[in-house]
């Protein structure tokens, strides 16, 4: 098999190397997740463990989505039970074991790397205990005043982190979310 060269790495070692981005370039690389995001829900696969070091920048630092080894096939409004995905980014739903839909577990992701992008750091402990971590989720406790970012951005963050999943955008939906809505102005070279 032969796959693509991606020279820049992921984008976890991106960020780590250069921080926070700047937000021309998140809208950028946001608008080309969602994108590849959508083109699985629509074919009815959610991927199930994204993560920025499942995101891979290619030459022209676009990304990649890699690593389908937990994506599945989702048949009509079935839902998932199978714990997958790293604690960094599952959704509640997941840590708590409860049937959850994995298209709205794709969304929590997405926010998850949406946050980080904006502040260079993960918004939840991952070394607390789940009970703690889930406790923080319901709350959507994030200490927004130590990473100052646009209000528009922080509210989709907060739209993409909803904690119950019924609750949570669609990725057709994510596209109406007024951060995502301006990208169309975002010049391809951003």
């Amino acid at each position: 098999m032969i796959i693509e060269f991606a020279p820049h790495g992921d984008m976890l070692k991106y960020i780590q190397a250069n921080g926070n981005l700047p937000e021309m370039k998140r809208k950028l690389l946001m608008t080309q997740l969602c994108n590849g995001v959508k083109y699985l829900h629509d074919r009815d696969i959610s991927h199930r463990d994204l993560k920025l070091e499942n995101l891979l920048l290619d030459e022209s630092n676009s990304i990649k989505i890699t690593d389908f080894g937990f994506s599945k096939k989702v048949s009509g409004k079935n839902l998932s039970q199978t714990y997958c995905g790293s604690k960094s980014y599952a959704a509640p739903e997941i840590l708590t074991g409860c049937p959850y839909n994995p298209f709205k577990s794709d969304i929590w992701a997405i926010g998850i790397i949406l946050y980080i992008m904006s502040t260079g750091k993960f918004p939840f402990d991952k070394k607390k205990d789940i009970k703690k971590i889930i406790d923080d989720y319901r709350k959507l406790h994030i200490f927004w005043d130590r990473y100052p970012i646009e209000n528009d951005c922080r509210e989709a963050v907060e739209k993409l982190l909803v904690f119950r999943f019924q609750d949570r955008p669609s990725i057709d939906d994510v596209f109406k979310i007024k951060w995502f809505i301006t990208e169309n102005s975002v010049s391809e070279k951003a």
